[in-house]
């Protein structure tokens, strides 16, 4: 895993190539039973319903998470509303 400083400073390097993060995020973003500190994400949806993520234990480099907003059950759950 990695610290949370290691996840922030890639975060910043997404946010410099894109050129942009949005308006800052309310302290801690969940994800399921996780808390993720806000500057992990580094990227937003314009409808705010999704939000693009480091991940702690990525699988290669370059390896992020894009997550609901909305908390459901399942994949299915998720509709356009």
């Amino acid at each position: 895993p990695r610290s949370e400083a290691e996840m922030a400073a890639e975060a910043a390097r997404y946010v410099y190539v894109r050129g942009e993060r949005g308006p800052p995020l309310p302290a801690p973003v969940l994800f399921g039973r996780f808390e993720l500190a806000p500057t992990q994400v580094f990227y937003r949806s314009e409808a705010g319903l999704s939000l693009a993520v480091v991940n702690l234990k990525p699988l290669s480099p370059g390896h992020v998470l894009v997550i609901p907003r909305r908390v459901v059950a399942t994949l299915a759950q998720l509709n356009a509303d």
